[in-house]
């Protein structure tokens, strides 16, 4: 387990590291392009920022359009180099239930005793 740890705390330098050159970078880069042209690409961030807001406002009511009609008709649709995908939604089981039917019969006890293969996810601490 001790190998993990080291193995996370290189993770977690590495990491520290590239964000620390990314700010470097962008650091250097406002430097080269001087407060003047800093304050055009704010200007112009600003101007297309409403123009992406509206469109991601447009993309949200439509994605929801699109989500009813699949739920409703229960097939997947594709067209225009998208796919918008139906699932039948998964199937949940009472697992305390199970467990005390399982008391009483082997094979219900066998069955629920199968373990799915390991995975691992490596994922960021809140700070």
């Amino acid at each position: 387990m001790s190998n993990v740890r080291k193995l996370l705390a290189d993770y977690a330098t590495v990491k520290a590291g590239m964000e620390q050159l990314r700010l470097e970078r962008e650091s250097i880069e406002y430097e080269i392009m001087g407060e003047e042209v800093v304050k055009k690409l704010d200007e112009v961030r600003i101007e297309y920022g409403d123009k992406f807001d509206f469109l991601d406002e447009e993309r949200a009511r439509i994605e929801r359009e699109l989500r009813e009609a699949v739920l409703d008709s229960g097939d997947s649709v594709t067209g225009s180099g998208w796919r918008v995908v139906y699932s039948s939604g998964k199937v949940r089981v009472n697992m305390k239930k199970l467990k005390e039917i399982a008391k009483d019969n082997i094979e219900v006890a066998e069955a629920i005793s199968e373990k799915g293969k390991p995975f691992t996810m490596i994922k960021a601490l809140k700070r």
